[in-house]
């Protein structure tokens, strides 16, 4: 579990992110152990999109189709998505890395 710690005087923000809730202490869960409890999905064709506008400035491309079916079959997160798209290179090497990696992605979820 990751922990990240804001303090400014007397008020605190704690941030805490699991992969499984279920995992968690029974202290964690229980009323004013967390106050607040965000789930945060796997990316979605749509959230592809919107990513893919605001890093790359583009609304449409040929790989579209592509990724957004692997997107279907893969577990992959919104933030692996971003970390693919500020990739160095054309739009188009930026898109294909991200193909290659949506496959290799699938490939060991296939595997375990």
């Amino acid at each position: 579990m990751d922990r990240g710690c804001s303090n400014c005087g007397d008020q605190r923000i704690i941030v805490f992110t699991a992969t499984n809730k279920e995992k968690l202490g029974s202290a964690f869960l229980r009323e004013r152990g967390i106050d607040v409890h965000i789930h945060m999905p796997y990316c979605t064709p749509d959230a592809f999109e919107i990513l893919a506008s605001n890093y790359l400035s583009i609304t449409t491309h040929k790989l579209f189709s592509e990724i957004k079916e692997s997107i279907l079959q893969t577990e992959v997160t919104p933030g692996e998505v971003a970390e693919q798209l500020l990739g160095c290179g054309s739009v188009n090497k930026v898109l294909e890395t991200l193909v290659e990696f949506l496959a290799a992605k699938k490939g060991k979820a296939q595997e375990a």
